[in-house]
């Protein structure tokens, strides 16, 4: 793929922060300073959850920077004010084809002195009831028969990949908390009927086709009210669509 990309004088989009990241690794910060024709004293990163471990390379020299008080004073009561504030939440770490990892916030924190970590694990949007149901499931997703796998002892397996990771993310899920205390809230669980036969896409169907009746026959129960669906894919945005407009039901993408 190299020689290609190479033959056909282009690069990749992971190509920028590879070549970036080796150049920024053997510059001097005050030469790097110089390079840029100016100097950053405040970084700050949203959604830093997405960030790849070579995307992090590129940042780091500015945000060593940014970090560090500076000690060189032209007075006694001078100094340049400098600061680095990033945030992000693990749990939305889902750009994993880009390389974005949810360990890179320990990367922060280990590689970048005086960091200060705060959790907020409050919701100010949710019931007591809803957040109660999250802790009892994401606390306990060992549990799911998809974890057998990770003592398979086969590293290069993707199932033993996929349960040491939900082992790993439950293993550090932090118990939430509802600020509103009195709100109240309402869940119900429910699973997509058992296909005996077919493969993968007659099972996905199956459930799509549930999802989609229950919406019909809530969306007829209570016409006034709008109706959220989440989906994993923007394929399954498309089939949702197509079923629930086949009954009946006004949707938007």
């Amino acid at each position: 793929v190299t020689e290609l990309k190479q033959l056909a004088r282009a690069l990749g989009f992971e190509d920028v922060s590879i070549r970036l990241a080796a150049q920024f690794a053997s510059l001097d910060p005050r030469l790097l300073s110089n390079r840029m024709d100016g100097a950053i004293d405040h970084v700050l990163l949203d959604e830093f959850q997405d960030t790849s471990p070579v995307q992090w390379q590129v940042l780091r020299p500015l945000v060593t920077r940014a970090a560090k008080v500076d000690e060189d004073k032209a007075d006694d009561d001078w100094q340049i004010e400098r600061s680095f504030f990033c945030v992000g939440d693990t749990k939305q770490a889902i750009y994993g084809w880009r390389g974005g990892v949810a360990e890179i916030f320990d990367a922060v924190a280990d590689q970048i002195h005086g960091v200060v970590e705060v959790e907020q694990n409050t919701s100010f949007r949710s019931s007591p009831v809803v957040i109660d149901v999250i802790n009892e499931t994401f606390q306990h997703l060992q549990r799911h028969p998809l974890t057998d796998a990770a003592d398979s002892g086969d590293p290069t397996s993707k199932s033993m990949y996929e349960a040491t990771a939900v082992e790993r993310f439950a293993r550090r899920f932090p118990l939430h908390e509802a600020f509103k205390a009195s709100l109240p809230g309402h869940v119900q669980m429910k699973t997509s009927r058992r296909v005996q036969q077919g493969d993968n896409d007659a099972k996905r169907m199956a459930c799509f086709e549930d999802a989609a009746n229950l919406a019909a026959d809530l969306n007829l129960k209570a016409p006034k009210k709008t109706i959220g669906i989440l989906t994993r894919t923007n394929r399954g945005v498309a089939q949702l669509i197509f079923l629930l407009e086949r009954l009946g039901v006004e949707v938007s993408q």
